[in-house]
């Protein structure tokens, strides 16, 4: 679990505002996307690691 997380100004304050709509914590809203990205990431992964093996 994210325990601290520092941004800049900007962004920052995008993020809040975003939470905001979704009437979420800031930290469950930055939570859910970084969930969302790593299982990106694993199966772009996942992917590559498939076409290396059969080409």
């Amino acid at each position: 679990m994210i325990k601290h997380l520092t941004l800049d100004g900007k962004l920052h304050k995008r993020i809040r505002i975003e939470a905001a709509k979704q009437e979420k914590t800031m930290k469950d809203f930055v939570s859910e996307i970084l969930i969302k990205e790593i299982k990106n990431s694993e199966e772009e992964n996942n992917v590559k690691k498939k076409e290396k093996r059969s080409g």
